[in-house]
């Protein structure tokens, strides 16, 4: 299941527990842009935006025009369409 076009992953240039994200996308097979901002512009970014997704902060991802927040939301897409979860709950 691969994505016709790519979704759009922001976050900080420095952000932290993001390498599970992009690691996961690979993984799935799932293009995306690696959309990196330094911390000084996403003060900035944030302050002017009108999306509420951006106030709980970064990661942010884009999917098929609607923005996403929370990373663990975004492994969780990212096994879904990737089909990286067993059929096995109690797999040992």
């Amino acid at each position: 299941s691969k994505e016709k076009d790519p979704c759009c992953l922001i976050l900080l240039s420095q952000g932290r527990c993001t390498d599970a994200i992009r690691i996961a996308l690979h993984a799935a097979g799932i293009r995306f842009e690696d959309a990196r901002l330094p911390r000084d512009e996403w003060k900035e970014f944030k302050a002017t935006s009108d999306n509420c997704v951006y106030k709980s902060g970064l990661p942010v991802m884009t999917v098929e025009g609607k923005k996403y927040s929370q990373s663990a939301a975004h492994l969780r897409y990212a096994g879904r369409k990737g089909n990286l979860y067993s059929d096995d709950l109690c797999v040992n």
